[in-house]
């Protein structure tokens, strides 16, 4: 049995439950949502809430295999840091913030505890799972590891796939020129650098939507704050959350999209926005941007060249959009999670440092 561990209820967790369902044996896997307590959320006639961390310990123990779908649960970190018996047969799916932890990881003796346990965490595990290639280049700059390097992939359900690709055949209901900037309220959005260039470069819109509902809210307020005092009414923070079809309808209505992140984030968004035909500015720096423009081949820019913000190459559009399609296809999925539930770990390297 697989065991998969998410360390939050968020938008990824039911759409790969889903997939495991489509493609794989229920009783092959077993998913637990770890927050302050560990909860079964699938298969649904296993589904319980596990109190004490031996509970989970035992379900551990007993798995072939265990996925960290990212690394934000520092209880589980250090408990499973402690047990090469599970590091040997645990991979970790990189999520962007999880790895980025260790550019924080000096500041207090809290986060050098914690470091001190993810080290010994990451040199011990048996895999690790990009979502860009880049965060195993990073990877094997900041630590130590002998684990297996795999390819991951959290992609949009064929459901959810076919109301976008429908949404995206739907003429504007005005004529209003919107950007999108950011995905969330956390500084890695470089939202401030955005907002100056918009300004800076006198580009011409009617509105800027600014999503800060998910992330750091003292952060949210102080951008919204400063995109009110640099243009008014023209900037549209969005602080509440959504649900996923007005979501949609909002990325529709935007015009371009400017997520300059300086790190692997804002996947899902991008792979939204691509299916919708929506213009992409990406920051040049970073994992992401070298991930999908330079290996894969999309058309996105930079911010580097801001002339004809707006224009729409209609042809380059439909190309990514057909990309896209085949990225989040069910038979790619299938491809990329199948070889690492297939690993087999009698090739892992043991470390007995």
């Amino acid at each position: 049995m697989i065991v998969h561990i998410f360390a939050s209820e968020n938008t990824f967790v039911y759409p790969f439950i889903q997939f495991l369902t489509d493609c794989f044996d229920d009783k092959d896997h077993l998913v637990l949502i770890c927050t302050d307590v560990c909860r079964i959320c699938f298969p649904k006639d296993k589904e319980d809430i596990l109190t004490p961390i031996n509970d989970v310990g035992k379900i551990l123990k007993s798995a072939d295999k265990i996925i960290c779908h990212s690394l934000f649960n520092p209880k589980l970190t250090i408990y499973m840091s402690l047990y090469k018996s599970l590091l040997n047969k645990t991979y970790w799916v990189i999520w962007g913030g999880d790895l980025h932890f260790y550019e924080s990881a000096n500041t207090s003796i809290k986060y050098r505890v914690l470091e001190y346990f993810r080290r010994r965490f990451i040199k011990n595990i048996a895999g690790v799972c990009t979502l860009v290639d880049g965060d195993f280049d990073l990877l094997i700059k900041w630590y130590k590891t002998y684990a297996k390097k795999f390819e991951a992939i959290y992609a949009i359900s064929a459901s959810f796939m076919s109301d976008i690709l429908i949404q995206s055949e739907k003429e504007k209901t005005d004529n209003k020129r919107r950007i999108l900037v950011g995905n969330s309220a956390t500084k890695s959005n470089l939202h401030k650098y955005v907002l100056n260039q918009i300004k800076d470069k006198n580009i011409i819109f009617d509105e800027i939507i600014c999503p800060l509902s998910y992330g750091d809210s003292s952060y949210a307020k102080e951008i919204q704050d400063y995109g009110n005092e640099l243009f008014g009414k023209k900037f549209v923070p969005i602080r509440e959350y959504m649900s996923q079809e007005k979501y949609v309808d909002l990325l529709n209505s935007i015009d371009v999209a400017i997520l300059y992140n300086d790190r692997q984030q804002a996947l899902g968004n991008i792979y939204i926005l691509t299916l919708l035909k929506k213009i992409i500015y990406l920051n040049p720096n970073s994992e992401t941007y070298n991930q999908l423009v330079k290996k894969e081949g999309y058309h996105y820019y930079s911010l580097q060249v801001t002339e004809g913000l707006f224009f729409r190459d209609e042809i380059e559009l439909e190309l990514n959009q057909k990309k896209m399609i085949l990225k989040n296809s069910i038979d790619n999925q299938y491809s990329i999670w199948n070889k690492i539930f297939k690993d087999d770990l009698r090739t892992r390297r043991q470390f007995n440092g």
